[in-house]
């Protein structure tokens, strides 16, 4: 698993906004096998993002948007995915 730090992960995330409004700018998310447990990630935007085997044990994503994003094998286990838009997700 890959440990990151909570200001790793809100950098993480800025890019990613980015590259949503504009592909030339901002980085893709990716969070493959990403040690994510218990993070908070309310109301994020992680449409289309990468997150394959991340670790979401007892993660909170409630309201976040995951449209899109590619979940395969990632443990889920506890998160909380509240209101969270799992349209076209891949688990």
């Amino acid at each position: 698993m890959k440990a990151l730090t909570v200001d790793e992960l809100k950098t993480i995330l800025r890019e990613h906004g980015e590259w949503l409004l504009n592909s030339e700018k901002g980085t893709r998310a990716d969070l493959t096998r990403a040690e994510l447990t218990r993070a908070d990630l309310t109301r994020a935007d992680l449409t289309r993002a990468e997150l394959t085997g991340a670790n979401l044990y007892k993660a909170n994503l409630s309201e976040a948007e995951l449209t899109g994003a590619d979940l395969t094998g990632a443990n889920l286990s506890g998160a909380n995915l509240y209101r969270a838009n799992l349209y076209q997700t891949t688990f």
